[in-house]
């Protein structure tokens, strides 16, 4: 935890930046890591990049730890290697994991999201969906910013129609008979 302690510290301090992060960590692990993959990118813009340290920073401990733990990466780059993903797929499975961590995506829905994000079959996603929640979440399985399910949507309410009615007096408050 020190050394995750040690690297939040690195963001918090230099919120701009991510040159001074990238030179820590092996740069071909870069699109295994949920932290990582777009970092790069994202720290070229100010908002996204503390936007996004924001965000990390308000997740519990635990989902810190899965964020940032390197075996994540590693685990990811066997499961991909397991099921001959592209590297595009790679990127994508990465993303779909920090989102699910960040709690932009539901934990039970990440097999459909895993099969559309990286245009896989139900079956093939599915067993990416277990491996990933076996090997990754397994350190965070109580973390409530990890969405089990989608919230209930509130009810929709039908639409009134405007009733005004106007009033027999004409602009000059003078009654206008010539209707009535």
């Amino acid at each position: 935890m020190d050394n995750q302690d040690n690297l939040f510290d690195t963001i918090d301090n230099d919120e701009s930046s991510y040159s001074s992060l990238s030179t820590e960590q092996d740069n071909s692990m870069d699109i295994y890591s949920p932290f990582d993959v777009d970092a790069e990118e994202w720290s070229n813009d100010d908002y996204k990049w503390s936007e996004f340290v924001g965000r990390i920073g308000r997740l519990p401990a635990s989902a810190q730890d899965v964020l940032f733990d390197s075996n994540a990466a590693y685990s990811i780059k066997d499961i991909a290697s397991n099921h001959e993903l592209t590297e595009d797929q790679i990127k994508n499975l990465s993303r779909v994991v920090r989102d699910t961590i960040l709690g932009d995506l539901v934990l039970g829905e990440m097999s459909s999201n895993i099969a559309t994000k990286l245009n896989l079959s139900n079956d093939i996603a599915s067993a990416i969906a277990n491996s990933i929640i076996s090997e990754l979440f397994k350190v965070a399985p109580q973390n409530k910013t990890i969405p089990k399910e989608l919230p209930p949507r509130p009810p929709v309410l039908p639409n009134r129609p405007n009733l005004k009615i106007e009033p027999d007096v004409s602009r000059g408050n003078v009654v206008d008979l010539r209707n009535k």
